[in-house]
């Protein structure tokens, strides 16, 4: 199947984007169309993420295919053929994805000209009763204060998610992008934060090896950005560099790839790393308030100002004279000039 996938893409790419010559040679089944829709329309066209691609094979392969059956010429499709495979599935939420995904697919059809009706429109409406109204998201805010208290509480008790957290709130950038951040994309001088990849899985890669980490490309070319950061945001940087300069020294085997927020041992976190952990603090946050701060200890300890510490830092010098890169005039190198920056935009 991986040989059949591949030569799909390989041959769609040779022939470049005439659309409708692969069909051209294909029987146009269920099968062939949707291997074509999702390998190379979805895939090399659209360049959809490795996991919206592991979604649509599901639907497409565990629960539509077993009903249509592959053979099955796609102007045969009936709406209640349709309204028969998406019936059948048992979860409410796979329910409604498949519901989504058979109107995308038909529509493209439709759209090309492979149909001339589109089936999926009538089979929704059928099934508009079993599928759930689409809700808006009920997004509360966090104010200035309940940000400074997160942090605080992370800082204290969850420090592996202290840096992504606060990177990701000030910068403004996913988690994704967030994790994929290294020292050398921090202009230190500028006090600018260049965020150029992510660390996801690529669909060319298929291997059963955890790929989970891999540097990919931004979601879309206008993700690719320069992010002015406050001074005490690169501090907090410089502190973290102190620490992997640290465990790069004295931790065997150290994976040394520059990565601003990673494992003791240098290798990037996976996203969902932080998964259960970032909603302990906010629920301790909502406990404290349901139960009127019940404890004056963590009043004091998360709620009330305290005075800051102040910290030795100046072996942070010490290490950066080590660390920051050079050139032969022996200045300081900027991640990226403008003319770089803004040809990385076109």
């Amino acid at each position: 199947k991986r040989a059949f996938n591949q030569k799909i893409i390989d041959n769609r790419k040779a022939q470049g984007k005439k659309d409708g010559t692969l069909l051209t040679a294909l029987k146009r089944t269920c099968k062939e169309f949707f291997d074509y829709w999702l390998y190379h329309h979805m895939i090399v066209e659209k360049e959809i993420a490795y996991n919206t691609f592991q979604s649509y094979r599901n639907i497409l392969y565990n629960h539509l295919m077993p009903e249509l059956k592959g053979e099955t010429k796609l102007i045969r499709v009936r709406i209640e053929d349709l309204v028969k495979a998406v019936e059948k599935i048992e979860f409410s939420t796979v329910k409604d994805a498949a519901a989504k995904l058979i109107v995308e697919i038909f529509t493209f059809a439709r759209d090309q000209h492979y149909i001339s009706f589109n089936p999926a429109l009538a089979a929704c409406q059928q099934l508009k009763k079993q599928l759930r109204k689409k809700k808006k998201r009920n997004v509360i805010p966090y104010t200035i204060s309940e940000i400074k208290r997160l942090l605080y509480i992370c800082k204290q008790d969850f420090p592996d998610m202290y840096l992504p957290l606060l990177l990701s709130l000030t910068l403004g950038s996913r988690i994704s992008e967030t994790l994929g951040l290294r020292y050398s994309d921090v202009d230190f001088s500028a006090e600018t934060i260049y965020i150029r990849i992510q660390l996801g899985r690529s669909i060319e890669d298929d291997s059963e090896e955890s790929l989970l980490t891999k540097p990919i490309k931004t979601k879309t070319k206008n993700s690719v950005r320069s992010v002015p950061a406050p001074r005490w945001v690169i501090d907090e940087i410089l502190v973290r560099r102190a620490w992997y300069e640290k465990q790069k020294q004295h931790v065997p085997g150290f994976l040394d790839q520059g990565y601003i927020c990673c494992h003791s041992d240098g290798s990037p976190y996976h996203r969902s790393h932080f998964g259960e952990d970032f909603h302990k603090p906010v629920r301790m946050k909502a406990i404290s308030e349901f139960l009127g701060h019940y404890s004056p200890e963590f009043i004091e300890e998360v709620y009330v100002y305290q005075e800051e510490k102040i910290y030795d830092c100046s072996v942070l010098c010490e290490i950066w004279e080590i660390s920051r890169p050079k050139n032969e005039k022996n200045e300081l190198l900027v991640p990226l000039s403008d003319s770089d920056y803004y040809a990385l935009l076109a």
